[in-house]
């Protein structure tokens, strides 16, 4: 009995064989050539989610997934659990300790792989019962190794939709025919599961289930009743996914608020282009940087596909059906608006066409439907002369693409091989060879699936992330400049985003990863280019003066490599210090202190030009005087700041000040400035701009720096502007030397000097310090402790990202809270309700959305009961 239950069940087994073959070929080769299996998001992205997933298990604390301090200075953090570590599958990471996570997620991608054969084949032996097992084997392997897996490997989390693809296909075919109470539960538990474990992934399924529905209403001559338990049961799943689904809305709207949504630069595509991709020869880099959907299936579209629509034995109206699919399908290949449509109403930066595996699902659906047409019963023996040329064609075809240098001849030889391959298969077809044309299909899957897999994307491993074997970051020196300021220098080669992370005090002050809760992070302390950064005319960020800390520099290359050599200034009055410089390789979870959150009060202004001064040099009589234009903040209802800054700057004799302008030979232009300065300042020029004599402007080449004759480090990476800081002497000559092409005439438009007062800014954070927020209680949603009132209308400032989900109450009432600058959680503090004195203060975080996710719930949870559960048990 149980061998026949083996028996009955072999096919499930033989479906794993060419995974297993693909991954053994490419595991043996990574490690004989020494070269990584892990690449691109496999280790940026997913080691370190993977190692946090554990965390939460091991320290029972399931708080971190809504929300933690340990994300940057606390963020949100649902978002991203919902989409990288929701995945039932990913349990089995609880099984590698935390050194072998790696291992972990070679594991599960290659289990994820074989269950998309299984679930493939399941599907297969419910519809298509009548088809040889070495039929399904085939397709279940062309289902598994297409191009679009192959090139995602890496996204392990997108694997778990291609899972539940082909079972809610065969679910949604019970769901026609006086569906049992077993069949609707099953189907309502499929697509839960599929939205839980990626909801990007399944709202691509959702979307093609409706078209196949519309495709089942004319090729089976359905009634529209027949397609009411579709509805029901689908509305049902959402309704029950609506606990997740809701709060997990509230946090994509104010991500793409906060950060913004960034789509792709390319253009629409052509029909021999998309087209193309459905040959062997179409699997390299250089299709996948340039955004063509990964739509390989093997030889089934040249040979399956033709066979199927010609077939006459087919009804006309399913042909027909089936070509309306397939065309909706491949313009949505095609043209960019349609391309979004599939995928939330956004484009990606990167592989544009991530929905294009539903085209393959088809393509193979189609092509199994054909062969039940075929005469499966007279077999003939393989010929070893034909067996040879066509394995001869199948490896040429195969890799070809890493040699051939023009991509339009690609694309023909594409054309042409694979049409070769179609006539050829197709006479082996029309002499009844089924099983000599399949094995070759299986062959070429195999073989094609290795070089595509391993060749291909090592290739893009080469390309992108050739210094990922070597330690990422070089920790040169740790300098401490005078007695409160400590200069840390990160110097990181040319390596990928998301490499390198500066922790203070727990907190991941910098980072170059480029997810939204990161690039969120960077917002808040001004590491990229944005409304906080510093821009001509302004002073140094203000946020980062509340934090304790100037940034001075960063920059991403156009290609999206990082090259990083910064100074982060560090006060330890306002932050104790406690860092650690970590990367991808060394990973550590680490907690805040408590003490980063602060008391600001209104009577003494938090605008930055209170420490920073700016000098205007006026060119025409060659002297500087202090600017009586302080820097702008945006107006935030809470915070009054309309307090003149200028009354508070202690104004210098700047007359001493000189500039003189001359042009050597070598085209550098030299700036000399004569600062009487005290030890305790420092410099910051911003905004040197030339103008050509067409009045554009022009940035230098490069920049030399020298104060008192020594040389300091430069850089005029910025557009118009030249920035940097230094400590100054008693006594200083700066030296600014601008590298200009020869027999260029170029004016000198504005120069902007900032000072530094390192004095007024040691006061202000003593009264910080003195005022600042005295934590009793923390964990990640509640924060209690007391602050003390130092005089009246003051404001209360949290360093915690602005979430309309905290709710803070002070001496037990509730209090309205705003954000300051779009970024930091504030409250106004009335004096009429708050004398000077300590008094307390409580701050729960409620998930945004979480109670009308509940409701949804129970509605779905009654729904699921009167439409599922009360339906008849056994099909009459």
């Amino acid at each position: 009995m149980i061998l026949s239950k083996l028996k009955q069940y072999r096919v499930y087994f033989f479906s794993l064989i060419a995974p297993l073959i693909v991954f053994s070929l490419d595991l043996g080769s990574s490690y004989a050539l020494n070269q990584d299996f892990m690449i691109g998001d496999e280790v940026l992205q997913y080691e370190r989610f993977f190692r946090f997933y554990q965390q939460f298990f091991y320290h029972f604390d399931f708080s971190r997934f809504i929300y933690s301090f340990s994300n940057g200075l606390g963020l949100n953090t649902f978002g991203q659990t919902m989409y990288y570590l929701a995945d039932p599958l990913n349990l089995i990471m609880l099984a590698f300790p935390n050194d072998l996570v790696p291992v972990g997620i070679i594991v599960l991608s290659i289990l994820k792989v074989c269950l998309m054969a299984v679930a493939m084949i399941w599907l297969l032996r419910q519809e298509y019962y009548k088809l040889p097992s070495f039929f399904m084997i085939v397709i279940s392997a062309a289902y598994a190794l297409m191009g679009w897996v192959n090139f995602n490997l890496e996204n392990i989390i997108w694997l778990s939709g291609l899972i539940y693809l082909p079972i809610l296909i065969g679910f949604v075919q019970r769901l026609w025919y006086i569906p049992t109470r077993k069949d609707k539960m099953l189907y309502v538990l499929v697509l839960c599961l599929a939205i839980f474990s990626n909801y990007y992934i399944a709202y691509m399924l959702c979307l093609f289930l409706i078209l196949y529905v519309l495709w089942a209403k004319f090729t089976y001559s359905l009634h529209w009743r027949q397609l009411l338990n579709f509805i029901f049961c689908s509305i049902i799943a959402v309704l029950l996914c609506g606990i997740f689904l809701v709060p997990l809305g509230f946090n994509l709207v104010d991500t793409r608020l906060s950060v913004g949504l960034a789509g792709t630069s390319l253009g629409n595509l052509s029909v021999s282009q998309v087209f193309s991709q459905f040959g062997a020869l179409s699997s390299n880099v250089l299709h996948m940087a340039n955004g063509y959907p990964q739509i390989y299936v093997g030889l089934f579209f040249y040979l399956f596909l033709p066979w199927y629509f010609l077939n006459t034995k087919i009804d006309r109206i399913e042909r027909v059906a089936s070509a309306v699919v397939f065309l909706i399908l491949v313009l949505s290949c095609m043209f960019l608006p349609l391309a979004k449509f599939w995928q939330g109403m956004a484009l990606p930066l990167s592989s544009t066409y991530r929905f294009s595996f539903l085209l393959s699902f088809w393509v193979l659906y189609l092509a199994g439907r054909g062969l039940i047409k075929l005469d499966s019963e007279n077999y003939f023996r393989t010929k070893l002369g034909l067996s040879l040329v066509l394995w001869l064609l199948l490896l040429f075809s195969t890799v070809m693409s890493f040699i051939l240098p023009s991509q339009k001849l690609t694309f023909w030889l594409i054309l042409g091989i694979n049409f070769l391959f179609g006539l050829v298969y197709l006479g082996l077809l029309l002499k009844r060879w089924y099983w000599l044309a399949l094995a070759f299909c299986l062959y070429e899957l195999i073989l094609a699936g290795y070089f595509c897999f391993h060749t291909a994307d090592h290739t893009l491993s080469q390309r992108f992330y050739s210094d990922f074997k070597q330690e990422q970051v070089s920790f040169t020196k740790l300098k401490r400049l005078d007695h409160s300021w400590y200069r840390v220098n990160l110097i990181s080669p040319a390596t990928t985003m998301d490499t390198v992370a500066l922790n203070i005090n727990g907190a991941n002050l910098f980072s170059s990863n480029i997810s939204a809760s990161t690039v969120s992070l960077a917002k808040h302390l001004g590491l990229n280019n944005n409304k906080n950064a510093i821009s001509p005319g302004e002073g140094p960020n203000i946020v980062n003066s509340f934090l304790g800390m100037k940034y001075i520099y960063s920059r991403h290359d156009m290609d999206g490599m990082v090259s990083v050599t910064d100074d982060v200034y560090l006060n330890p009055n306002a932050l104790p210090i406690g860092f650690s410089i970590t990367t991808n390789k060394k990973y550590q979870h680490m907690e805040p202190l408590d003490n980063i959150f602060s008391l600001y009060n209104q009577a003494t202004p938090i605008a930055a030009s209170t420490w920073w001064h700016r000098l205007d040099v006026d060119l025409a009589s060659n002297h500087a005087s202090v600017s009586n234009s302080r820097v702008t903040l945006d107006k935030t209802p809470g915070i009054d700041l309309a307090t003149n800054d200028v009354n508070n700057i202690e104004t210098k004799d700047v007359k001493g000040i000189s500039l003189v302008n001359s042009t050597d030979k070598t085209g550098w232009v030299t700036l000399t400035y004569n600062f009487p300065l005290r030890t305790k300042h420092e410099l910051v020029f911003d905004s040197s701009v030339f103008i050509d004599e067409s009045g554009l402007e022009y940035k230098p080449s490069g920049v030399l720096l020298y104060i008192n004759g020594k040389q300091y480090r430069a850089n005029a990476e910025f557009l118009g502007q030249f920035q940097n800081a230094i400590s100054l002497p008693n006594t200083n000559q700066v030296v600014v030397k601008y590298k200009l092409p020869k027999h260029t005439s170029l004016d000198l438009n504005k120069v902007h000097v900032y000072y530094y007062d390192q004095d007024i800014y040691q006061q202000k954070t003593k009264y910080i310090q003195k005022n600042g927020v005295s934590l009793t209680q923390k964990t990640n949603l509640f924060l209690k402790g007391t602050f003390n009132v130092g005089g009246n209308n003051d404001t209360l400032l949290f360093t915690i990202p602005f979430d309309r989900g905290w709710q803070l109450k002070v001496d037990g009432q509730p209090v309205g809270m705003n954000d300051f600058y779009s970024d930091f959680v504030t409250a106004k503090l009335h004096g009429k309700q708050l004398i000077k004195g300590v008094h307390t203060f409580s701050m729960v975080y409620h998930l945004p959305g979480l109670y009308f996710g509940l409701l949804s719930f129970i509605v779905g949870l009654l729904c699921f009961y009167v439409v599922v559960v009360r339906s008849l048990p056994n099909r009459n």
